[in-house]
């Protein structure tokens, strides 16, 4: 029987331990620090966080799409031909140098925006919907949670109010 109490009282110190500043002596004053600091509620109030997004995630599906788009791009080269004239009348040979050279610049500019909106689009609009349904079950679920944890905190508060007229008791 110590055994037990003794796991009681120690799951209890851990669970409230790091966020009593001092003691909670009410069923009240226990629940509030469940509330603010019990780890499987904070992993519900997340789980209905997400549920929540599930509405504007199902919105979007069926919103217009906007596409834009930009591109630009910028030439610039020297340019140059030079080609060699030989003549060689009397076996001395002259070399002249035929050609020209230029300067190329070129810049290109594109721009592109498009609107589409589906005109039937069933999955989408399924998924709309269905936004709704899972923002019903994430609320629904989390109201469980809540109730799982007041069950939690008011079995561990007479337990160790049991322990403690035990203790007293003996």
């Amino acid at each position: 029987m110590l055994n037990k109490i003794s796991k009681i009282l120690g799951s209890a110190l851990l669970v409230f331990a790091p966020v009593m500043p001092a003691a909670a002596d009410t069923l009240a004053d226990i629940y509030q620090l469940a509330l603010t600091n019990d780890p499987e509620l904070r992993a519900a109030n997340a789980a209905l966080k997400i549920g929540k997004e599930s509405i504007p995630l199902g919105r979007a599906g069926i919103l217009p799409k906007i596409d834009a788009s930009m591109e630009f791009t910028d030439g610039d080269g020297d340019t140059s031909n030079f080609r060699s004239l030989n003549f060689d009348p009397s076996g001395g040979g002259l070399s002249v140098p035929v050609g020209a050279s230029g300067h190329e610049d070129n810049e290109t500019e594109y721009y592109s925006v498009s609107l589409s909106q589906p005109i039937f689009d069933l999955p989408a609009w399924f998924n709309f919907k269905r936004g709704y349904d899972l923002d019903g079950q994430a609320e629904a679920q989390f109201a469980a949670d809540q109730q799982t944890t007041i069950v939690r905190v008011t079995e561990a508060y007479i337990d160790v109010l049991r322990a403690n007229d035990n203790l007293v008791t003996s």
